[in-house]
Formats: C-alpha cells, sequence, structure tokens
C-alpha cells in the first residue's frame, strides 16, 4: 500500500489533494528534465558559437596575412630597380642555394655596401632602393633577403675584425 492510499484511510487527505500532490511531483520531475536539457542546449551552443568565433578570427587572419602579402609584392613590383646586366657577379643565398647574379659595377657596388637589396618576387630577385625594401619588410619581412654581411657586423671584437677584413662580396 502506497503512502497516498494510507493517508485516505486514516481520513488525514482525501483524493483530491492526493491527485494535487502527485500532479505537483510530476510536474517538478518534468521541469527538472527541461531545465537539464535546456542547460545542456546552452552549453552546446556556447560551445559552437566560441568554435564559430575562433574559425572567424583565423580566416581574418588568414586574409590580412594574403592581403598584407599581395600589398607587398604591388610594392616590389613598382618599386622595382632595373637590373643593369655587367660583368661583376653578385653571389646570394635564396632557400638554401647559391644563385649568381650579373650585375653592372655601380648595383654591384650599392648592393655590397647596403644602399640596394634584393627581393624574391615569384622566383625572380627584384633590386629596391633600401627605403623601399624597408618598406615592404614591414609588411611582409619573408620577401626581402638579408643583405650581405659585412665584417664588422660578424664579430663585436675589432681586433678580430682588423686581423680577418672579409670583403662585403666574396668573388668566387
Amino acid at each position: 500500500m502506497s503512502l497516498s492510499d494510507q493517508l485516505k484511510k486514516l481520513g488525514l487527505a482525501d483524493a483530491k489533494t492526493v491527485r494535487k500532490a502527485e500532479h505537483a511531483k510530476r510536474q517538478a520531475r518534468v521541469q527538472g528534465e527541461d531545465e537539464a536539457l535546456r542547460r545542456r542546449v546552452e552549453e552546446q551552443r556556447q560551445v559552437q558559437v566560441e568554435k564559430q568565433r575562433e574559425r572567424q578570427a583565423q580566416q581574418a587572419q588568414e586574409r590580412e596575412a594574403h592581403e598584407r602579402l599581395a600589398s607587398a609584392r604591388q610594392m616590389i613590383l613598382a618599386h622595382a630597380q632595373p637590373r643593369q646586366m655587367g660583368e661583376c657577379a653578385y653571389h646570394v643565398v635564396v632557400d638554401h642555394k647559391v644563385r649568381k647574379l650579373w650585375l653592372h659595377p655601380q648595383q654591384h657596388e650599392d648592393l655590397c655596401s647596403g644602399r640596394l637589396r634584393l627581393a624574391r618576387v615569384d622566383d625572380e630577385l627584384v633590386i629596391l632602393l633600401l627605403k623601399d625594401a624597408e618598406r615592404v619588410a614591414a609588411k611582409c619581412a619573408d620577401l626581402i633577403l638579408a643583405p650581405a654581411i659585412t665584417a664588422l657586423e660578424q664579430t663585436g671584437d675589432p681586433e678580430y675584425d682588423e686581423r680577418f677584413k672579409i670583403p662585403d662580396d666574396l668573388m668566387w
């Protein structure tokens, strides 16, 4: 015998009160299940929103990097100095390979002294003025090739630098 039957038998509760109590009990259980379900749905929605926000941020970064690269490439092509063919060989390392450029003696001297820089666009080497190269490097440093290392930059010891002078560009 259930508790409600015992209370009815003793006269402490009538059928209407028992029905109300059972109904309230069912409603509380259903509301508890609904609340748990609602919480799970809300958590899943928050996770989806966070994933979507991360994806959008990543896409924005990729788009911005692509725009910077395109802008830097356009600047290089717009400010490229004409390469004058000559009898001086200038050696440069590109992708772990040594490439030889035949340049006019003045351009060779300017490259060695740092007044000109080399930039890489579509597997081509382009000569830029130093100020233009710095502007391009601010947008995309990967397109500008590292300048030749001078003897003073190799060590901090002036005595050693004086004993073992290294030319700006070794003739190979």
